[in-house]
C-alpha cells in the first residue's frame, strides 16, 4: 500500500515525531512464578465453516476459559494458517467471544 501526499500540510510543517525517535515508556518485566499457568491457543481459520476456532471451539461459542482475578498466565498463540491474524484480548469480561450489541 502506498500513500501519496500531494498537498502541503495546513498550519505549517510536519510536527510529528519521526519513528526512529519514538520512545515507549519503560514497563517492568513480569516475572512468572514456577507454577504460573501456561495456555496454548491454537487458532484455525476454517473456510468450510467461515469461522475461526480457538482450541477447536468456534469463536462465537460461549467461553469456558475463566481466569482468577489478580493471577498471572502466559498465553501462547499458535497460528498455523496461511495468513497472519493480529491477536488481542477484550478488556471487559464477556460470556461469549463476540461483541456486545448496543443500540
Amino acid at each position: 500500500m502506498q500513500f501519496r501526499v500531494t498537498k502541503p500540510l495546513s498550519g505549517g510543517g510536519d510536527r510529528s515525531t519521526p519513528p526512529e525517535k519514538l520512545m515507549l515508556p519503560a514497563v517492568a518485566p513480569i516475572r512468572p512464578k514456577p507454577r504460573t499457568r501456561r495456555r496454548e491457543w491454537v487458532v484455525y481459520q476454517h473456510k468450510l465453516f467461515s469461522t475461526m476456532t480457538f482450541n477447536a471451539v468456534p469463536f462465537m461459542e460461549p467461553s469456558q476459559d475463566f481466569i482468577k482475578e489478580g493471577s498471572t498466565e502466559i498465553w501462547e498463540y499458535i497460528n498455523p494458517n496461511h495468513d497472519a491474524h493480529p491477536m488481542h484480548r477484550f478488556r471487559r469480561p464477556r460470556t461469549k467471544r463476540c461483541p456486545t450489541r448496543t443500540r
